[in-house]
């Protein structure tokens, strides 16, 4: 993965601090692949100094699965609103959504371009994409040119 990333990546602007964040992730040595995913998102989040508490679903022994999982997230949460990526809608349960007065929208994924290591612009590829490309300037250039879509 290390290889993989060092050979594409190796000549960005940037490229220290991106594989700096991912070095420091996968020496954490965690057990399973959600802990690492924490760890490289505490990681990216220090770099970018984003200073969002991020908390995980275990920490609310949540009950049920699926959608009904979801809206006891929100209860004990008292959340109101879900934000989601487009692909959600072939899983959830808009009914039980609505039923529960919770808002949802769709996540647009449309950004700026910014220099990449290849021809043309992916949009589609990892943070540390951009990070290797922009630096600290990624806080300011990940955000959408379209806004959320509201679905209800």
């Amino acid at each position: 993965m290390v290889a993989n990333f060092t050979k594409h990546y190796q000549h960005m602007p940037f490229f220290n601090d991106a594989i700096s964040i991912l070095n420091t992730s996968l020496n954490e040595r965690v057990p399973t692949l959600t802990e690492l995913n924490i760890h490289l998102l505490r990681n990216i989040c220090d770099y970018l100094n984003i200073q969002t508490p991020l908390q995980t679903s275990q920490e609310y022994h949540l009950q049920g699965r699926s959608t009904d999982r979801l809206i006891d997230l929100f209860k004990k949460t008292k959340a109101t609103r879900y934000l989601s990526g487009p692909s959600a809608e072939s899983y959830l349960d808009l009914k039980k959504l609505k039923d529960n007065s919770i808002r949802l929208f769709y996540k647009e994924y449309e950004y700026p371009p910014y220099p990449q290591n290849y021809q043309g612009f992916d949009g589609q590829v990892s943070i540390l994409d951009t990070i290797a490309s922009l630096g600290k300037e990624t806080k300011n250039k990940l955000k959408s040119l379209v806004a959320e879509r509201e679905v209800m």
